[in-house]
């Protein structure tokens, strides 16, 4: 019974009044016959009455000069607000509930596939942003992601919060066997004199101190064993030589310096749990007719936090062209840049001298640059094994 009260409504009111009147409830309640308790509170008395006796209490207060009010608790005073408290309790279950999906997927670990390959991967396993958490099960998700597709080895999925971050393995690839019996020689790129020479596989052609001509064979695929039989194999080696490189780069006097900067905005769109709402813009440039430049973030709040709600902005750009002069001098700093770049962007070459010729006409200049390098040379060749 006693357990049973502590759930029914309290049928006791309380009473605040503004002066020392506790003899005088007591007196009242002694002639009710009722309970009524007070006692003193600092300048005040509080009294504890049933809810029926307390309009004749106060009523009879009032009559011996005494004020008093009945104490509420601070919801009372939003008891028409109805729409408060459903207002409250909605939210409530808003919050439990978008809290018990998953926003939002990382992925790490992977470099050949990309993290829309693995998204998709994870949706076919059931996995997807939007999905309640509790129905995310590791072990079933890695077991069919890896049967999907080959590229994993291993994947792990783990939650946290309302995000997950998917940690992926992927397989290392096993060469293909050649099915054709496809070999290669070693031969030269460029005309040089040999300096040294690194075979891994095949049979050296050449000594040091040697000179060979563009396309000479360096190393050959055809292995001459000791007791006469031949065996092919796919060469490998590294042939350094000393080369002669000549490039050749023309320098106009006029210069055009290219600005782009970002333009107007094209179109905007919000995602959120896997779906996107898209708004585009109609005015400037149409999106076919110049470079966009795609912007990705995503929206914080109350300095680290972090709202799962994720943004994508295309803006056009604008390119703003100026023609600049150089004298002769700028001319040949820049062709010899040039020229330089080209020299070392064919091959991983080590510059051993160098020297320039330069010749000037009225709007350019040729600049001729002859180089001695030492660099690998050897280039593969391949070739077919007869049947």
């Amino acid at each position: 019974m006693m357990g049973l009260r502590f759930f029914l409504p309290d049928r006791r009111c309380v009473l605040l009044a503004d002066s020392d009147c506790v003899n005088c409830v007591l007196d009242y309640g002694i002639r009710k016959g009722k309970f009524v308790h007070a006692e003193r509170e600092g300048d005040n008395t509080v009294i504890l009455v049933s809810t029926e006796l307390e309009a004749e209490l106060r009523r009879y207060l009032a009559s011996n000069g005494v004020c008093s009010i009945r104490k509420r608790s601070w919801i009372y005073k939003y008891r028409k607000r109805i729409g408060l408290l459903i207002g409250g309790l909605l939210a409530f279950v808003l919050i439990n509930y978008f809290s018990s999906l998953l926003w939002v997927i990382d992925v790490t670990g992977n470099s050949r596939l990309t993290d829309e390959e693995i998204k998709d991967i994870l949706s076919v396993c059931g996995v997807y942003e939007g999905i309640r958490i509790r129905d995310i099960d590791n072990d079933a998700t890695r077991i069919k992601a890896m049967s999907i597709s080959k590229e994993i080895a291993w994947m792990s999925v783990n939650v946290h919060g309302m995000r997950a971050e998917v940690i992926v393995s992927e397989a290392e690839r096993v060469p293909e066997k050649d099915a054709k019996n496809e070999y290669s020689h070693i031969v030269a790129a460029y005309d040089g004199i040999i300096t040294g020479i690194v075979v891994e596989r095949g049979q050296p052609m050449v000594k040091v101190g040697e000179t060979v001509k563009k396309g000479d064979m360096l190393v050959s695929g055809i292995i001459e064993e000791r007791d006469g039989d031949i065996r092919l194999t796919d060469a490998s080696a590294r042939v350094y030589a000393q080369t002669e490189r000549v490039i050749t780069v023309n320098a106009p006097y006029a210069s055009e310096n290219v600005t782009v900067k970002r333009g107007k905005m094209q179109s905007f769109s919000l995602g959120m749990l896997g779906k996107s709402i898209n708004f585009s813009i109609k005015y400037g440039l149409e999106q076919q007719e110049c470079d966009i430049i795609n912007k990705r973030g995503s929206i914080c709040i109350f300095g680290g936090f972090r709202l799962p709600v994720y943004y994508t902005a295309k803006y056009s750009t604008e390119k703003s062209i100026e023609t600049v002069l150089l004298t002769r001098e700028d001319a040949r700093c820049l062709a010899e840049e040039e020229a330089f770049g080209l020299l070392f962007s064919e091959s991983d070459s080590e510059l051993v001298s160098k020297r320039f010729i330069c010749n000037y006409d009225d709007d350019s200049l040729t600049l001729t640059l002859f180089a001695v390098c030492e660099e690998n040379i050897a280039r593969s060749l391949p070739f077919t094994a007869e049947p």
